[in-house]
């Protein structure tokens, strides 16, 4: 089912200041006129791209506003294990979702935005419906459409932003922003765009795909390509005040790929005769900017730190099976710390962007460390680990939980999933429970998989970390005993000794990193960090100091860093 510009890649403007917002969002699954198709996920998706707005970024919006959720209160949406849908029904939040989008109440709300909308305030207005078009006019279909010659509630693309078109006579609404997810949303920009005035207001329009193109709706539940492409990008975004033209091309760019170069999102000036100068921008809220240093540091500490022996071992071995069948990647890592191992992985995993097609983010791996074993063994440790998620307590329904997250039901690149286990190698016992485990933990996800004829599953990797100060490595291969079915591959990688960085590391580092940080790190010298020549630190308090230095609290670091946390 489809929701019936060219991308214009504009050069970043000023960015207008703001203060409070007013949000409208608009979305309509089912209509009431029969001749008009139900669609799947425009709902799911203005839920989807209201909770990001509100979660990551400030709106100014003043109080706390009640929210109805709409699960718990139509059939249509009851799902006890999706996240709520909140319908929030203030001036500063309205969501007319289904029955509540009448033609009426859309242009009702408008007023009244209008009339209660500040100078300094910003208003953004979204759409997921059906489109239309008729002699290259645009119209959004309300929920009380008829698809008769007298246009029952069709509502015309401009009847959203024409009560904020005249701002150097009534400046109202500095910066307004209409995001438009339905076919032929592109026909918004045909009309004639007035000449850009000095101003700094803003008239924006983003829309889902070009005047003659039809907008896919995408899978039920899953959301739309273009909604996707937008809370993902929203989500991700690190700038603390960031401009839509910033993110403009990565939009466009997903959406493109997902939709076979069917959609094409534009970015560009409402056809208003007053056109500011100009972005329309979204601040951080001030708890996720404080936190961006602590990320950017941690990016970078993971692209620069020095790992070359583990890296060349772990890069031989997924070279070799990047590309096959195999069930299980068992890799063996060994250092001093167990947060090094931690630290080690997300680095390996990183590193494989470089020379690999395949998304290997971990996500939230699974971690079990060293001396946390509960009397039931690893295999308690990992249905502790899963918090229950799988039914009963048998081996068997374990993998079997795995298994089902592992599979891939539409997307072919999947985030692998990642088990990490801790261990010290001196004691014997645990030793050779770590080794039953693992083969008792191969065979039964072989026998899972053998069950499940034509699926294609995401990689799975078993991460045995040893804590082992000094001593030589555990050797997987000479201890295990297994099948030579081609369902596994054991990577060893290389001991992480106790090495130590000093003042040379830090200047070859700390130069390149600073220029692409920016300004969110304060400047260091290396007088800030070595009191002496000869002084050096292990990576660790290496790390630590950096942040303490930078007033990064070592949670958040530690945390950006992929170290995990019993």
């Amino acid at each position: 089912m489809n929701r019936t510009a060219g991308f214009t890649q504009e050069t970043p403007l000023e960015i207008a200041p703001t203060g409070t917002f007013f949000v409208l969002m608009v979305a309509i699954d089912h209509y009431t006129s029969p001749d008009i198709a139900t669609l799947k996920n425009p709902v799911l998706d203005a839920n989807n791209l209201l909770t990001v707005l509100r979660e990551r970024y400030d709106l100014g919006i003043p109080g706390t506003d009640k929210a109805l959720n709409l699960r718990a209160n139509d059939p249509r949406y009851t799902d006890d294990a999706a996240a709520p849908i909140w319908v929030y029904d203030t001036l500063h939040v309205k969501c007319l979702y289904n029955e509540k989008a009448t033609k009426g109440a859309i242009r009702e709300h408008l007023k009244k935005v209008s009339e209660a909308i500040g100078p300094d305030d910003a208003f953004l207005m979204y759409f997921a419906g059906h489109g239309i078009t008729e002699n290259n006019v645009g119209y959004i279909l309300a929920q009380n459409a008829e698809k008769d010659a007298d246009q029952t509630g069709w509502l015309d693309f401009a009847q959203c932003y024409n009560p904020f078109t005249n701002y150097l006579k009534t400046p109202v609404c500095r910066n307004m922003l209409l995001v438009l997810d339905c076919c032929h949303a592109g026909a918004v920009t045909l009309g004639k765009q007035g000449q850009k005035n000095a101003e700094k207001f803003v008239r924006k329009v983003l829309t889902s795909c070009g005047p003659d193109r039809l907008a896919a709706d995408g899978v039920a539940g899953k959301g739309s390509p273009f909604a996707n492409a937008l809370v993902t990008t929203l989500n991700g975004n690190t700038h603390p005040v960031l401009g839509i033209s910033h993110i403009a091309a990565t939009i466009d760019t997903t959406v493109q790929n997902q939709t076979f170069g069917n959609q094409y999102i534009t970015y560009t000036d409402l056809p208003t005769d007053q056109v500011g100068q100009g972005d329309f921008a979204l601040r951080l809220k001030g708890a996720i900017a404080a936190a961006l240093p602590a990320q950017h540091l941690a990016e970078s500490f993971i692209k620069h730190l020095n790992f070359d022996d583990q890296k060349k071992s772990f890069k031989k071995h997924f070279r070799a099976i990047e590309n096959t069948n195999i069930n299980l990647h068992i890799l063996t890592t060994s250092a001093y710390n167990f947060d090094v191992q931690q630290l080690l992985r997300t680095v390996l995993f990183d590193f494989t962007k470089t020379y690999s097609s395949i998304n290997l983010d971990p996500g939230d791996p699974i971690v079990i460390w060293p001396n946390t074993l509960p009397h039931g063994g690893f295999w308690e440790a990992l249905q502790r680990s899963l918090h229950g998620a799988a039914e009963g307590n048998s081996r068997e329904n374990t993998v079997k939980h795995i298994v089902d997250r592992l599979q891939v039901t539409e997307e072919f690149r999947k985030k692998p999933f990642v088990i990490a286990i801790g261990f010290e190698s001196s004691m014997e016992a645990a030793t050779k429970a770590l080794v039953q485990f693992a083969v008792e933990f191969m065979d039964l996800l072989h026998k899972e998989k053998s069950k499940r004829e034509h699926q294609i599953f995401a990689k799975l990797f078993l991460i045995l970390s040893e804590l082992t100060p000094g001593k030589a490595q555990f050797q997987l291969k000479d201890t295990f005993v297994l099948p030579d079915s081609g369902q596994f591959g054991i990577a060893p990688i290389d001991q992480v000794n106790n090495n130590h960085i000093d003042k040379y590391v830090f200047e070859e580092w700390y130069t390149p990193a600073a220029d692409q940080l920016g300004a969110t790190l304060p400047p260091l010298t290396t007088e800030d960090i070595f009191p002496n020549d000869d002084h050096s630190y292990e990576v660790l308090s290496f790390i630590y100091t950096i942040a303490d230095k930078l007033h990064i609290p070592r949670e958040t670091l530690v945390h950006n860093l992929g170290i995990i946390k019993s």
